[in-house]
Formats: structure tokens, sequence, C-alpha cells
């Protein structure tokens, strides 16, 4: 291998161990820039194992002299066979290897860059996102160790394809800096970076340096042995001054990006590839779960276990099922923006300090997108034979607390959540943060809010709410068949019904405090300690109008849907057994940045309406009265809530002409099959490029450069070079039938002193093309497809000591006639 490369094809064994050495030393630095995204062992065996992969095809590729469409075969070969066996590990573990498994090996180049971007750090071992790290340390160290051994003039392109590994872990890395380093009186900022940085740079500096240094005396040597005259071997004073003044610029250079790094990135916020991609899902679409509160309360529905869960510890109190912060005065859903963002969860989640706890979830007749959690999640792991597919289709939202299973869920799934449940701080002692409301509050619950004259700390709205709670009467239904009693009323005890309308929006709330307001008019003229119960609706309504009281007090505030396990007042869940009856729904209220405390809303249902006031009326409809013999039917608009104010149904959707599902497919597979053609694409357009430059040439050069277009084809296509041949020697070397002809035209624009003209250029590349088809005809298809891509021409050194193989010669040929034609003209 020693032998294979240098100015005359050969390297020294010199330049082969430094290359060697600089390529292992940025791949060293590659690994430690790159640790930070996965922090997994797999990587390090996944990285070291396309390290060694490089590097035995770059031996291979100089020791037995391969073509590049060899090489580029060779790679995709370790790229499939290292992604296989260590990129994948997940696929490996779930026994899913085929065919699952390879889709995400063959999907990686295409799509595990978005993915590597998009899912928080570090990613670990997760689906295929240690493919791309494979396929830049293979690739980079067979490239780059392959330049290194090249001459000095061209060796310099390994630097920046060997600065690919560190420049890798840096731009796909995390969007915060390592921790400050503090050495004694001076504090060091991003001290990982920094020194990825710096010694990147240092040791390619030193690298090129030793390069130029070691061909310089290589070229003495060789001048040396043909002349017999030996140099000096000391160095001059000269000599010895420029390489210290070199080396004390580095150093100073060096010292000055520590030193200004520190000020400079503390100004700033690091920009890297993650800062400015989105996460993969938002839930823009997902129908709150809001808006179907009251169908989990049909006899159908109400019994039925949703799922359980079980732990070795106490149980979390509340477990969320989402998170909605969004209202547009008809539906609360999940925010946009800042809120209301799904990322995947590779591996562990940073979470706040508090009590964290493992609680295992197991699926029965929950269905949908939406995924109980409970705290701030940590880790989550799913188990049983859909558990690959389950993890990819897991989303969360840290800034909600709130899941998704895009995948859905199924019967007998089952998934461990670790999470944290920080603590909640007294919201009684707390001041309002202050909160600009979303909508402006309707007139009726503008008015009965003002006549409760709350204070805007906590306290205040302590008090408020608790006067809705004690004032409101639940119910679940507009109207009830006769003579039966729905199971959500047989669960009451001693319940009177009182018909409510289902919806939130501001039009069913208004109505809501208009009872109220009716109710407290009515009280004034009775005795005092008159009973105030008026508004009948279920959490739907109570949630909603909490948290808009919350927001006009100046608190910023949620809603939440989900289930309490262990609350002898409110519905929960009973030995872990979570029913659709047992949804609820709550407020929480931000009291500081990140800090959120939980309010409970539901209206309470023992102090009945008509019991405690005999002589009121009943409570006014939000809609005509049914008879009570009709169905209720719930709204088929999510956004249409207010049976008072129903509007036309939407016209269904046309169907879709194209199928988008499959118009994806198609554009990942054909972008895969572009990124594994592109090396060879590459090369077909790049001699297409050379040979269009040759033939537009001025006619000497064209014809000239239409015999180098011969040569080359015959170097593609298994033949010899020329070396030193001259061009009769290659012409009887090739034997193709106009082999000679186009040798002696050749030498005639190169030699003679006559001007060609284009239309006898023209006629040259003619009998170039046919001698070209020649060549290609002479051997079998696939050597035809080999000598398409091959990079033999494109590689091979002219000889300037070859007699006249250059179009250079040419151009030098027709000058000299053009000077003697001067001459001839002036005498």
């Amino acid at each position: 291998m020693s032998d294979a490369l240098s100015p005359k094809g050969r390297a020294t064994s010199r330049t082969v161990v430094a290359g060697s050495v600089f390529v292992a030393a940025l791949a060293a630095l590659g690994i430690v820039a790159a640790w930070p995204i996965y922090a997994s062992p797999s990587f390090l065996w996944a990285a070291g194992a396309a390290i060694i992969a490089g590097a035995a095809i770059a031996v291979l590729w100089v020791w037995r002299r391969l073509p590049g469409w060899l090489v580029a075969v060779l790679l995709v070969a370790a790229w499939l066979g290292l992604g296989l066996a260590l990129g994948v590990p997940e696929r490996w573990a779930s026994g899913r290897i085929w065919p699952d498994g390879v889709v995400d090996v063959l999907l990686a180049p295409v799509t595990g860059w978005k993915d590597l971007i998009t899912t928080p750090l570090p990613v670990g071992s997760y689906r295929n996102l240690l493919v791309p790290a494979i396929i830049v340390f293979l690739v980079s160290v067979s490239a780059a160790l392959r330049l290194s051994w090249l001459p000095a003039s061209r060796s310099g392109f390994a630097v920046p394809v060997a600065a690919a590994m560190p420049v890798f872990g840096l731009l796909f890395g995390r969007t915060s800096t390592s921790s400050p380093l503090q050495l004694g009186p001076f504090t060091l900022p991003a001290p990982v970076e920094t020194a990825v940085g710096a010694s990147a740079l240092l040791v390619s500096v030193l690298w090129l340096s030793w390069r130029g240094r070691d061909d310089r005396r290589e070229a003495i040597r060789r001048a040396e042995r043909a002349t017999g005259v030996r140099g000096s071997r000391r160095g001059s004073r000269g000599s010895v001054a420029r390489t210290a003044l070199a080396a004390a610029m580095v150093v100073v250079a060096l010292a000055a990006g520590v030193v200004t790094t520190g000020p400079v990135g503390q100004s700033r916020v690091r920009e890297v590839l993650r800062t400015s991609i989105g996460p993969d899902l938002t839930g823009d679409d997902a129908i709150s779960p809001l808006v179907t509160y009251r169908s989990s309360f049909a006899d159908d529905r109400f019994p039925q276990v949703l799922f359980r869960v079980t732990s070795v510890d106490a149980l979390p109190e509340r477990i969320r099922l989402a998170t909605l912060s969004a209202y547009d005065g008809q539906t609360y859903q999940l925010g946009d923006g800042a809120e209301g963002a799904f990322q995947r969860v590779p591996s562990v989640l940073d979470t706040p300090p508090g009590e964290a706890s493992t609680v295992t979830f197991t699926v029965e007749a929950l269905r949908g997108v939406w995924l109980p959690t409970f705290g701030a999640l940590r880790q989550i792991g799913f188990s049983g034979s859909g558990a690959p597919m389950l993890a990819d289709g897991f989303y969360y939202d840290p800034r909600t607390s709130s899941a998704v299973e895009s995948a859905g869920v199924a019967t007998g799934d089952t998934y461990t959540v670790t999470a944290v449940t920080p603590a909640s701080p007294d919201l009684q002692t707390l001041p309002a943060p202050g909160a600009s409301p979303q909508v402006e509050l309707p007139a009726q619950m503008e008015r009965w809010l003002d006549a409760q004259a709350p204070s805007r700390d906590g306290a205040g709205l302590l008090s408020v709410i608790g006067a809705l709670r004690e004032r409101g009467y639940l119910s679940h239904s507009l109207t009830i068949p006769d003579g039966t009693t729905p199971a959500w009323m047989s669960e009451l005890g001693d319940y009177g019904f009182r018909p409510s309308a289902a919806g939130h929006s501001l039009s069913r709330i208004d109505k809501l405090f208009a009872q109220l307001n009716e109710r407290a008019a009515q009280a004034a003229g009775e005795a005092p300690g008159a009973s105030l119960v008026a508004a009948v609706g279920d959490d739907e309504q109570f949630a909603v109008a909490g948290a808009l009281i919350a927001e006009q007090l100046g608190f910023p505030a949620r809603v939440v849907v989900g289930f309490r396990t262990d609350d002898p007042t409110l519905p929960s869940c009973q030995d872990g057994a979570c029913r659709a009856g047992d949804l609820s729904a709550w407020i929480e209220v931000a009291v500081a940045p990140g800090t959120w405390v939980s309010v409970d809303t539901s209206p309470q249902h023992t102090a009945s309406v008509e019991t405690q006031n005999r002589r009121e009326r009943d409570p006014e409809n939000m809609t005509d009265v049914r008879p009570r013999n009709a169905d209720e039917v719930s709204p088929p608009d999510p956004q249409n809530q207010d049976a008072a104010t129903a509007e036309e149904p939407a016209p269904p959707p046309a169907p879709e002409i194209v199928d988008w599902t499959l118009v994806r497919t198609v554009a990942i597979s054909l972008l895969a099959l572009v990124a594994v053609l592109a090396p060879f694409l590459i090369v077909l357009i790049a001699k297409a490029l050379r040979r269009r430059g040759r033939r537009l040439a001025e006619p000497a050069s064209a014809v000239a450069g239409g015999w180098e277009e011969y040569v080359d084809t015959a170097v593609d296509t298994g033949r010899p070079a020329p070396a030193a041949r001259t061009r009769h020697e290659v012409a009887e070397l090739y034997a193709t039938p106009q082999a000679g002809e186009l040798a002696t035209l050749a030498d005639r624009a190169v030699f003679s002193d006559e001007q060609l003209t284009p239309e006898e250029s023209e006629q040259f590349w003619q009998i170039v093309a046919d001698e070209r088809r020649e060549l290609r005809s002479s051997v079998g298809w696939w050597r035809r497809v080999r000598a398409a891509v091959s990079l033999k021409s494109l590689l091979r050194q002219t000889s300037a000591r070859a007699v006249g193989t250059d179009a250079s010669g040419a151009a030098r040929g027709s000058e000299r006639r053009k000077r003697r034609a001067r001459g001839a003209g002036m005498s």
C-alpha cells in the first residue's frame, strides 16, 4: 500500500502514517462532539465500527486500485450492513428487524437527518437515528484517508472531508453549550465545544504543514538521486525563523479564539440546526376531548374501563389526558405557537425537581390519539409485540405535559411511565402574575363577577371559584327517557334531574351566568340565607368558566381533561380502574413561568335547585325543548357546540383525487434512490461537461481535446493509460480502425504550422465518436456501465513528457503559427 501513490503514483510510508493519524484524530474529535447527541454506548459501537469499515475500504481502494463505482458499492454495502447490525438496536430487541429494521436503514439517509434535529436530546439508540452517524463516519474516514495519501497538491481536500465528523456533532448537537470551566480567575465558556474546534483546527494546520515540508524534502531526495549532488541537511536560520513564526501565529490565533469565545458566545443564542427546525407533530387537528366530553356519560359508554393503572408506590392524584390552552370563543383546544408542539421522546427527558414515581398503564377500551400520563414525563417504555410501532408513534409536549399516540392504541397495549410530580405551592398566598384574557367576557358573566368583587390574587380566585361551584348544579344531559334512570344519575344516589345543554361556547357560558344572576335577583327579596344554586351544567362548562375567571383576575389559565385517582368527593378511578364515567375536567393556573397549580371547578350535586327553592321557575333551556321521548344527539361539528345557535351542517368534504399517502411513499423512495445514485450521476455530469468543453474549444485545441477524449474512453473501458507513449504508439496499442488517422491529425494540430478550420475540427470529432463507440462495443454491457461511471479518466495524470498529449501543446502550436503568419505578412 505504501507505494501506491505520489507524484509518480507512489506514496511514502510516512505519508500513509501521517494521513492515518490525522484522520484518526479528527474521528476521535467527531465522537466527542457527537456524544451529547446520543449519550449511549450504542453510539460508540456504531461509530467505531464505521471508522474501521471506512479505513478498510480506503486501504482496498488504494491497494487494489479499485474503480470509483466499486468503492461506491462497498460504501453502500457497509452502510446497509452496519445499519442493520448496529444502527437499529431497538428493532433487534423487539424481534422486528425484518422488515421494519430494513426499512428504517433504507430511509435513514432521507428522513434520519430531519428526525435527528427534531428529536429531543439525547436520542440514544432511538429508531434509526444511529444510521446518520454511521454514514458520516464511514464516508468521511474512507474519503479523507484516500485524499490524505494523495500528493500534497491534492491532499489538502482531506481537511474539509475529515472535518465533517466534528462538524456533524456541533451542527446536530444541543442548543446550549457545555457548562463553563473555571480556571482560577478565568472562566472558559463552552469548554467542550471550544476544545473540539480548537483541536480540529490545530491538528489540520499541523498536518498540512507537515505534508508541505515532507513533499519538499521528497522532491530534494529525488533530485539528489537523479543528479548525484547531495544537498545540505541542515536548516537555514530563515527556515527556523519561519517555522517559529508560523507556530507563534497558530498559538496566538488559538488563544485569541478561546479568549473571545466567552464575551461573543455569552451575548448570542447558540444557533444549530435544531434551533430553526420545528418539532415533528403539532396537535392542531386533534379533536379536543372537551368537545366529546358528554359522550363519556352515555349509558353504553359510562361503565367501560378505559385503562388501568398500577404502581408499587402510591398512584398520582391526577392523570392527564389533554391540556387545552387556546380558546376562540367556541372551543377550548390545543395551543399553537408556544404550546401544542409535540416531540418524540427518545430516551430520558429533563424534569423539574419533585417526587418521582413509576406507573404502568394497561389499555382496555381507550381509543383515539390522546394517551394518559401524569406529572412531568421523564421516561416512557412500551411493552408487547406492538411496542416498536407505539414507540415510533409517541409524541409528547413537555410544556403542557400532554402526550399523543399517532399510531392509536388497542386493548392490551401496555406502557410504563416514569414522571416527576413537582411540589404545588399554596395558591391562597400568591399574587396574580398578570395575564391578558384570550376573549372578552360575555355580559352576564361580567355582571356576576363584578358582583363578587374578588381580589386579584390567589385568595380571590379560590373564593370566586368556590362560590361558582357551590351555586352550580351537576347535570350531564338535556333530557332523559321516560321511566329510565341514566347510569350517571344512578351513581349519584339521591339526585334530582335538571336539564343541561352541552357545549362551552361563550353563548353557552353566558347563559350559565344568566341563571346565576336571575336567581341572585330573586333571592334579594327572600329571607336571608336563601339558596343561590342555579347554574346547571358539568365540568365542560364550569372548567371553561373557571379559566375565563382566572384570566380576568390576572392568572394565565388552561383546561385539563383527565382523571382523579383518590378523591372521595369527586369522580375518581377505583382500584386503578379508570372508567369513561370517571372523566373530569379542571383548570391549571400559572403562578410563575413553568409553575402551574391545579384548581377544581366541578359543580356540586347535593343541594338541588328545585329542593332549595320550590318557587323557582324551571331553568331556561339552551334550545327549544324537545319531547321527553326524544333521543339526545351530539352536535356533528365540534365548533358548533351551542345548541341555541345551531348552523346549517357543513357539506361533506369532496373525495380526494390524489392519494397523498401514495405520493409521499413514492417521493421518499425516489429520494432514497437519488441519494444512492448521486455519486454516479455526478461522475456522468462531470464527464459530459468535460467533453463539451473540449469540443467547443479553438479548432487546434479541440482536435487535441478529441484525442484526449478517445484516450479517456479507452482507459475507462479497461485499456492501459498512455504513460510516456507517443500517439502513434498509443494507436497501435488500442488498435481501433481509425486510431492511426486520429494520431496523425492530432500530431498535425499540435506541431504543424497549418491553421485548422472548424470544419476539420468537427470532422475529427466525428471520427472520435466512431472510435469511442468501437471501444465500448468491444466490451460487455456490464463493462460499459462501469466505464460510464469510472473515475480512471478523471484521475488520470496527463504527463507533460508524453509527446503532444494535451491541448495546451496544440494551443502553443497555434500561437506559433499565428506569430509566423504575422512575420510573413510583415516581410
